[in-house]
């Protein structure tokens, strides 16, 4: 898993290397004359306090070892007095977790929290189409008649490189192919039969973190022929496949998986069918319809949506079940039909995405990876551990993603969701926190946040 990094600063000094978990800034007065109050070798920061009470001149107030208890003159007597912004000459004047600042209020204690998040990216398993039809159908990926058509195949590598190289920090993917590299056993002139349906009972590659590389060793070449791009098209089963590993994984209640489905023609290989002979072959003639109930069972039983994308699919009849292993079926119907059963079909007419270039075939799976990817982060869950509330100022929270400061935002959730604004906001006080637009789009990338807390007056 990776981790976004959240850095809470509760002073205006960033220390380096060899920060402490916790840091308190008392500002007690000492009893020894010109002692710091610092533990030799520790780094430290330091507030000049002006009124100061104490008898001893001149006397500088520096970080302690003793962590945020509210005991401004370190006698365990747990202090009580004034409230943030309340005049105070010292740090027995304020209230249990504050300290006399700079300008002679009380405000929050000021410390050091370097808190690591470890946030849970959603489980996507990408099941792809590895049928005879993805290198026999060549097409015009471009839209360029002056440039040479290429391989469905070709295509799809190269589309699904880019998604897993600008998404696997956000995203942990996996990959189950239909039918397997294992189909066909027999060479490509042999197929007509049960080998071309065969599937892995596991995916190729099991959902993980930085998935790309072994998902591109796993899968075949972008330039790979009929020799190992063959068989039918088993998609009920790489979806039971998948739904399966899904299942097996240990997330946590708020993370949600999902199914990125990729073919470009209608199912066969259904259950319960079988081949009599070279030409009488109702496993490959024959539309599974099961494809559908299977991919509802996900959603419904399972809560694990389908998304839906068609590899220039045709609103038509197509298939003869004469024997050329395509079967008989209007595979645009069947696949609105799988979308609708997924739980997340789009509206209007086409409820897949139906992509007849590489350009549409892209913009498909960085919408539906756009949607699947979260901006927001839970400050609270395991194994996270945000500072204490009450040592906190929420209305200086900062947040820095890529370098660049991100503003707070005074909207609500559906504007900075609408993608019109960029910038965060508060979806629960000190606990979750929402991206919006453009820096909603970097965190998805690169997965990192940076963010500080700040005392009053520490700039």
């Amino acid at each position: 898993m990776r981790r976004s990094d959240f850095r809470m600063k509760l002073f205006g000094a960033t220390l380096a290397a060899g920060l402490l978990p916790l840091t308190a800034c008392t500002g007690g007065n000492s009893e020894d004359s010109g002692s710091s109050g610092a533990d030799e070798g520790l780094p430290s920061a330091t507030f000049t306090e002006t009124g100061d009470s104490s008898e001893a001149s001149g006397e500088t107030s520096s970080t302690s070892s003793s962590t945020m208890t509210g005991d401004g003159d370190g006698d365990g007597d747990g202090d009580t007095g004034g409230a943030v912004g309340d005049p105070c000459e010292s740090d027995d004047d304020c209230g249990e977790g504050l300290e006399c600042g700079p300008n002679d209020t009380c405000q929050f204690e000021c410390g050091d929290v370097e808190v690591t998040l470890e946030a849970t990216p959603p489980p996507v398993m990408l099941v792809l189409d590895k049928s005879g039809s993805m290198v026999s159908n060549s097409w015009d990926h471009d839209g360029d008649p002056g440039t040479a058509v290429e391989t469905r195949w070709a295509t799809l590598h190269r589309v699904v490189t880019f998604v897993l190289t600008n998404f696997e920090n956000g995203i942990d993917f996996g990959a189950q192919l239909f039918p397997s590299t294992g189909a066909c056993p027999n060479g490509a002139g042999n197929c007509y039969n049960s080998g071309a349906c065969v599937v892995n009972s596991t995916p190729e590659v099991n959902v993980q973190g930085s998935a790309q590389a072994a998902i591109l060793a796993a899968i075949p070449p972008a330039g790979a022929g009929s020799s190992q791009i063959q068989g039918g098209t088993p998609a009920a089963d790489g979806i039971r496949s998948a739904v399966t590993a899904l299942n097996g994984l240990s997330l946590p209640d708020d993370t949600t998986p999902a199914i990125i489905f990729v073919t470009d023609g209608a199912a066969n290989c259904g259950q319960g069918l079988a081949c009599t002979g070279l030409t009488d072959c109702p496993l490959l003639e024959n539309y599974d319809n099961d494809l559908p109930t299977v991919v509802g069972d996900a959603f419904n039983n399972d809560g694990i949506p389908t998304y839906v994308i068609g590899i220039d699919i045709q609103d038509a009849l197509l298939g003869s079940g004469n024997g050329n292993g395509t079967p008989e079926a209007n595979p645009y119907v069947e696949l609105n039909a799988v979308a609708v059963a997924g739980g997340v079909a789009r509206p209007g007419t086409d409820k897949f995405y139906n992509a007849t270039n590489e350009a549409e075939l892209q913009a498909a799976l960085d919408e539906i990876v756009g949607v699947v990817a979260t901006c927001e982060i839970d400050l609270t869950m395991p194994p996270n551990m945000p500072p204490d509330q009450t040592q906190v100022d929420q209305d200086l929270v900062k947040f820095n993603i890529g370098g660049m400061d991100v503003p707070r935002l005074d909207v609500d959730q559906a504007t900075c969701e609408s993608g019109s604004v960029d910038g965060w906001i508060w979806l629960v006080e000190g606990e979750q926190v929402l991206f919006c637009g453009t820096f909603c789009d970097q965190m998805k990338s690169t997965g990192q946040v940076d963010g500080d807390y700040l005392c009053p007056g520490a700039g």
